[in-house]
């Protein structure tokens, strides 16, 4: 198989949920925007002026040039350091009151704004892509339990230092159980999109992917294991669903990775790809698959029908699915294995379309008439036989051989036999008061 374009990735399960850039920046804005408004005041209360400048100054570049750095590359060890960096600061501002003032109100001020940042630190915790303990925190809070131990008494440090223990253990909780939410959620979406069988996409999963592709140019492949009904009906479902597996793996490996592969449902797979890409007729080459039965080694000699259709996607990939499916159809019936969408399939599918929207009356061209044929017999009219044929709006009377093959392909032969039947009953009808009513009978197609 050649590939026109790169290999793309395979969709994967999702990984949790974590702030995105634009909400990182406003969460950082949101605590920092406060603190350098009111910091310099209330340090003002105690500290030396040099000390509250180069606070504001060193505060402001490490949150500006953190925040810059997360935004154009994210790192756990960034945010890891940036929480230690930050803590820093905000441990000096209860130092800062034991050194600078012998009034309780300012060590009292001092340990609500560190308080205030640990619960900052924790509410923000939960949704960073960080280890699980922020050593940050940890900085804070011994910092304010070592001055509250020193200045006060040591039951207040204590006191302290078990306030802020069961903050952490109670953030910590906060964190797992978001963790376990957001696994249980990841799994949950990853269900919902794949096929639990064969853990290829399923319908969800593929249309999806068909968004995600939207307006571009994309080849699209319809696969059918052949008489796969039959396999099911000699060796069971077991049997059958362990096929579909090894098909699966085997599909898998001979569209690549620039592929992504989608089970319908049945024995149907759908595998699409970006760009336009040339499939080599081997890729539909009967497959050999092993396995046990009833404690007996089984060999199974699997056949595929390939459609492929290339073209833009649009609604979903709605009209390129039809020509895969007919394509693939096409090759089941002429026995080719895999055939491509292309002008002659093109003509009949639209054909088709034109017959399947006469016989639901969708679309108006014409109607579907009986013509009847007399049956004679010595030289009386015993009977006749209803024949169906296709006017057209132009006039154009179309003959069966014209348009029911397509009607089969469109699944509308028990729509079109209700049509007749109709018909001959309405002409039966005629005949109802007549002693000698010749019989009416109804030319049913043999295509199914």
């Amino acid at each position: 198989m050649r590939r026109d374009l790169p290999p793309t990735t395979r969709i994967s399960r999702p990984s949790p949920t974590q702030l995105n850039a634009r909400q990182r920046v406003l969460g950082t804005l949101s605590g920092a925007v406060p603190t350098v408004i009111g910091m310099p005041y209330l340090l003002g209360l105690w500290a030396p002026r040099w000390f509250t400048i180069a606070w504001i100054i060193g505060y402001s570049a490490v949150t500006v040039i953190a925040t810059i750095i997360n935004v154009l590359k994210p790192s756990p060890w960034l945010e890891q350091g940036w929480s230690i960096a930050t803590s820093t600061f905000f441990a000096t501002i209860p130092i800062s009151a034991v050194l600078w003032s012998s009034d309780p109100q300012h060590f009292w001020i001092s340990a609500t704004i560190a308080v205030i940042f640990i619960a900052f630190e924790m509410a923000t915790l939960p949704f960073l892509d960080i280890p699980d303990w922020r050593l940050g925190i940890f900085i804070v809070g011994a910092t304010l339990t070592v001055c509250a131990f020193v200045v006060f008494h040591p039951v207040l440090g204590l006191a302290f230092a078990l306030v802020f223990m069961m903050m952490t253990y109670a953030a910590d909780r906060i964190r797992l159980l978001k963790v376990k939410l957001e696994k249980h959620l990841s799994e949950a979406q990853y269900t919902l999109g794949h096929d639990p069988l064969t853990n290829l996409l399923n319908r969800r999963g593929l249309s999806k992917r068909l968004v995600e592709l939207d307006g571009e140019e994309i080849t699209l492949a319809m696969i059918d294991v052949d008489r796969f009904k039959l396999i099911n009906d000699s060796h069971g479902h077991q049997v059958g669903d362990k096929v579909l597996v090894s098909v699966a793996k085997v599909l898998s490996d001979r569209f690549g990775e620039h592929f992504v592969l989608a089970r319908l449902g049945g024995d149907e797979f759908v595998a699409v790809a970006p760009g336009r890409v040339s499939l080599d007729s081997n890729l539909a080459d009967p497959q050999r698959v092993t396995t046990r039965l009833h404690g007996q080694i089984v060999h199974l000699d699997v056949r595929f029908s390939v459609g492929v259709s290339h073209g833009l996607n649009v609604d979903g990939a709605e009209r390129l699915l039809s020509e895969a499916s007919f394509a693939m159809r096409d090759a089941k019936r002429s026995r080719s294995r895999l055939a491509r969408f292309g002008s002659d399939l093109a003509e009949r599918l639209d054909r088709t379309i034109q017959v399947a929207g006469v016989a639901n009356g969708t679309i108006d061209d014409g109607t579907f008439i009986p013509v009847a044929q007399t049956i004679v017999s010595e030289d009386k009219i015993v009977g006749c036989e209803l024949l169906i044929r296709w006017q057209r709006a132009s006039g154009e009377l179309m003959m069966p051989a014209q348009f029911l093959s397509m009607a089969a392909d469109a699944g509308l032969m028990s729509t079109i036999n209700g049509i007749m039947l109709e018909h001959a009953v309405r002409f039966a009808a005629r005949f109802n008061n007549r002693l000698s009513s010749p019989f009416v009978s109804v030319n049913i197609t043999a295509y199914y």
